[in-house]
């Protein structure tokens, strides 16, 4: 257990893999563990027989944060189907066409912003997903990243990939330890619980709030908050219970927080690192939209490449590059070795992504295969969105992938057409190095984002300007 890595993990366990196999048992106290590495065995066993690895184990630093109302951490059951077939509900592929206008506007607003002198770059990149998300779900309107209901919800994200390191608390293997004092030797779970407990409880409740007294006062704009709140009122037999749809709104911001936010800034660092892949998206922009609009989702099907280069940024830099634990529910048996009821799961989708694609190393970033092999609409798409987000029947899919998609694609096709995205420079005039460091955590951005965004041309400087006035 002591050998368990504490920090990027997902680098450890792929070491693991080469020494010890694509299937690794350990033999953890209390918790016996099975890590996959490879693509075919995450499909074989979470995909293929779904039916007995959908469980999750038990998480108490989640129950301790007050983050259990999470349905993608619940055990398999009648609370977790209804929570996801509810979620589904808002945000399948067709309905998420009803907030395109959104992500058109937040785009075009950021183009606005980016234009401005010395921005900070990482900081509107997180304002573009934390506006669009809360603009969807609760009709509410975030001008920048200081706005409390953002701080709520960036803090209790941080808890919640501090809850989910494996190996980090003894609570989880001996689960009565949550009974101990906060000042007893080996407590110091207490303590991060109980720092992002608040925020998690004010994400909660404060956004849900707003909604509805705005529907008190009449002044409520339409969102998935409201037509959540208007179906309980109107007494819909298929309505959530208020606790629960408060929580499913909560998951819809905390399932595109950071991971949309971070696949954007590697997408910038993509684009940074390998011109000649942005030069190619820029000439498909230049040919199907031309100098006189910026794109839109009526674009979508003419940008082929554009669209690759968003299958490869989510391939290239998985955003969460180890699965949520699963949990066996029988006893099975794979290639040979016996895996027993209660079993944990885990799934290094980095690994396992590496080399999926016709042997193709996960250190390049390029979109020719996609393009080529014409497999944008094929059903193996969703590992280039990780491994939790097949669009498969798997039922541990990422349901909020559909939307993730469409952002991602959004500003791809809008940044790269009225933009070149340079890395910064230093104050003698030479080029930073693009580093892709990612940080350590369960959802892992990159370190540091040394990118600049410079108009093309005076006339893209000049479309930007003018989308102010549509």
């Amino acid at each position: 257990m002591f050998d368990m890595p504490q920090m990027q993990m997902w680098k450890q366990y792929a070491k693991w893999s080469k020494v010890y196999g694509k299937i690794m048992y350990l033999d953890l106290p209390f918790q016996p563990t099975i890590i996959l590495g490879s693509f075919k065995a995450c499909v074989d066993l979470l995909e293929k027989r779904s039916n007995i690895y959908s469980d999750r184990t038990r998480i108490v630093m989640y129950e301790l944060m007050k983050w259990d109302f999470h349905f993608g951490f619940l055990r398999y059951g009648s609370k977790w189907r209804v929570s996801r077939r509810s979620f589904h509900q808002y945000f399948n592929q067709n309905a998420t066409t009803n907030y395109r206008s959104i992500q058109v506007d937040q785009n075009r607003r950021f183009l606005r912003r980016a234009l401005q002198e010395n921005v900070d770059l990482r900081k509107l990149t997180r304002l573009l997903t934390a506006a669009t998300v809360y603009k969807i779900v609760y009709g509410i309107d975030i001008e920048d990243m200081d706005d409390e209901n953002v701080q709520l919800a960036e803090m209790s994200m941080k808890g919640l990939g501090l809850g989910l390191i494996p190996g980090a608390y003894w609570v989880e293997y001996l689960p009565f330890l949550r009974h101990i004092p906060n000042w007893f030797p080996g407590a110091a779970f207490h303590k991060i619980a109980d720092k992002y407990r608040p925020y998690v409880e004010g994400m909660l409740e404060k956004p849900y709030e707003s909604v509805l007294r705005a529907m008190s006062s009449g002044a409520a704009t339409p969102s998935v908050a409201q037509s959540i709140i208007l179906k309980t009122q109107a007494g819909d037999q298929g309505a959530l219970p208020e606790e629960l749809h408060r929580g499913l709104l909560a998951v819809a911001y905390g399932a595109a927080s950071d991971t949309s936010s971070g696949s954007t800034e590697f997408f910038m660092l993509a684009m940074a690192k390998y011109p000649e892949v942005q030069r190619k998206a820029q000439a498909e922009l230049d040919a199907h939209v031309g100098p006189n609009r910026l794109p839109d989702f009526g674009d979508y099907e003419d940008l082929v490449y554009c669209r690759a280069i968003v299958k490869e940024t989510f391939r290239w830099r998985p955003v969460v590059p180890y699965g949520v634990t699963h949990r066996v529910m029988r006893d099975d048996e794979y290639e040979g070795l016996f895996i027993p009821e209660g079993t944990t799961i885990v799934y290094n989708s980095w690994s396992a992504i590496s080399s999926m694609l016709l042997g193709i190393r996960s250190e390049l970033m390029t979109g020719e295969y996609y393009t080529i092999l014409k497999i944008t609409r094929g059903p193996r798409n969703s590992i280039l969105i990780g491994l939790s987000r097949m669009e498969s029947s798997i039922p541990t899919i990422c349901p909020g992938r559909h939307l993730a998609d469409a952002s991602l694609f959004m500003t791809v096709a809008s940044v790269l057409h009225v933009f070149n995205v340079e890395a910064d420079i230093t104050q003698d005039g030479k080029p930073l190095s693009v580093d892709v460091e990612m940080t350590e955590d369960f959802i892992s951005l990159p370190e540091s984002l040394p990118c600049v965004l410079k108009p093309r041309s005076g006339q893209a400087e000049s479309l930007i300007r003018k989308s102010d006035l549509e």
